[in-house]
């Protein structure tokens, strides 16, 4: 029992089409030839969890087993804050990311565990027609945003080449190296919101279109917050195509976006999935479309800190499960990530239906960027979103109308409309301009934070 050998980029691409009677089959493998139980009993986290019990390694016993809610690593308290990413020698060749929290915790990988993860992001990377070898443009995908970090370990692990865009950097600095590799650069990996508006000033300046300035640019794959449909056509509109990723700091880029429809498929081949739904517990592959629950995971190939029975905290949806673009994974929609869910006075809703209210607007409206600042009064309980719009010609009234009915009309926001129609919510839309905008917007660690607590 251990650890079994790093696959090959081919091995892992081909293993896309696993015939879907094998992922039960492969689970039961992976769980039985791993040391996962007793490598997660070496940390005190773990031994706190289960006490003296020993757990059989099989299937049904994790649904059985206590929830891991918090899978952030503790046991280099002595490490510098301020060094994001970096091996560390006490006990192991891990290497420590942070997390991008306030307080600045940290996830280990060792180097076996990086090289699975660039090895296995090759996924991501065929889906969206891209080869070891090519150039990409990097936009805000390095550590500690360790999320998108396997574009770092894919360029360690099997030679590809990238241009980095970092955040801070502005465009002009990088526009001779990027136009120096022009007919080289094939697609982009890096944050929906930042790689748009990177993309957008690039092609300004250089006053020519983009597939001018790169003609084999045909893709870029977008994780750290959810590629909405919005910013796809966006993406479109430039001559290219979006590829959305679900990853998250515990699991990296456990699934990639689907070439041919919504959603991402979740890879069963290197972790075991099961979904929480109000019926009860089953794996991810046995679960019917429609499906709707609460995601665990249980990792029986990280080395440098296992997960067992680890809840995401992220709310899923299993959509078909034949995909007509022929990789047999099941794929599945984010309903919400963790901290997703707003609760206004009793009045409940997910930021992600929330967002889509906007991209409704927005089909009317030209509304490229926008973010809700909510406060709260504690002594009267009275809420109130301050609706921040890059867009100074717009008329604020009627973009307040025209959001209202959209979450009127749907039976997911209605609680929001209510909550305003009862005032226990005040909506105010800001339309300013774009500098004004980019100095009031909050953001963290290059994501756009659509909804900003100020309370």
């Amino acid at each position: 029992m251990g650890l079994p050998e790093v696959p090959s980029v081919e091995e892992v691409i081909s293993s896309m089409r696993m015939p879907r009677s094998k992922f039960r089959e492969n689970a039961e493998y992976m769980l039985a030839e791993s040391d996962v139980f007793e490598r997660a009993l070496k940390s005190d986290v773990y031994r706190q969890l289960w006490g003296e019990k020993k757990y059989p390694a099989d299937i049904d016993t994790l649904f059985q087993m206590p929830v891991l809610t918090s899978a952030f690593y503790t046991r280099y308290p002595e490490r510098d804050p301020r060094i994001p990413v970096g091996p560390v020698k006490e006990g192991s060749d891990a290497w420590l990311c942070s997390t991008g929290s306030k307080r600045m915790k940290f996830y280990p990988f060792s180097d076996y565990d990086a090289k699975r993860l660039g090895i296995y992001g090759a996924r991501s990377h065929a889906i969206a027609g891209m080869s070891p070898g090519d150039t990409l443009i990097n936009c805000g995908a390095e550590p500690p945003h360790c999320s998108l970090a396997m574009s770092q370990w894919m360029a360690q692990t099997y030679g590809e080449n990238s241009v980095p865009v970092v955040r801070g950097m502005k465009p002009e600095a990088v526009m001779q190296e990027l136009l120096k590799n022009a007919e080289n650069v094939v697609g982009m990996i890096g944050v929906p919101l930042i790689s748009l508006r990177f993309l957008n000033t690039v092609t300004e300046k250089a006053g020519r279109p983009l597939k001018q300035l790169f003609p084999k640019f045909k893709s870029a794959i977008l994780g750290g917050e959810a590629l909405n449909e919005q910013q796809r056509a966006s993406f479109r509109k430039l001559g290219i195509e979006g590829y959305g990723i679900y990853a998250s700091a515990e699991l990296c880029v456990p699934a990639a976006g689907c070439s041919n429809n919504k959603g991402s498929h979740l890879f069963c081949d290197t972790n075991v999935y099961y979904l929480k739904t109000d019926e009860g517990v089953k794996p991810i592959w046995a679960c019917d479309n429609g499906d709707i629950g609460e995601l665990f995971v249980t990792t029986p190939n990280r080395e440098a800190f296992p997960l067992v029975n680890f809840s995401t905290n992220d709310v899923i949806e299993v959509l078909d499960k034949e995909c007509p673009c022929g990789i047999t994974h099941p794929r599945i929609n984010v309903i919400s990530r963790t901290d997703d869910v707003l609760n206004v006075g009793g009045a409940k809703a997910y930021e992600q239906h929330i967002e889509e209210k906007f991209e409704d607007v927005g089909r009317d409206h030209v509304i490229p960027d926008w973010q809700i600042h909510w406060s709260k009064d504690n002594d009267s309980g009275f809420h109130r979103f301050d609706i921040l719009i890059d867009n100074d010609s717009l008329d604020v009234d009627v973009i307040k109308e025209a959001l209202l009915k959209s979450l009127s009309n749907d039976n997911r926001t209605e609680q929001l409309y209510q909550a305003q129609e009862a005032g226990i919510l005040g909506v105010e839309v800001h339309a300013l301009p774009h500098k004004s905008f980019g100095e009031k917007v909050v953001t963290a660690q290059h994501k756009r934070v659509r909804i900003v607590k100020k309370f």
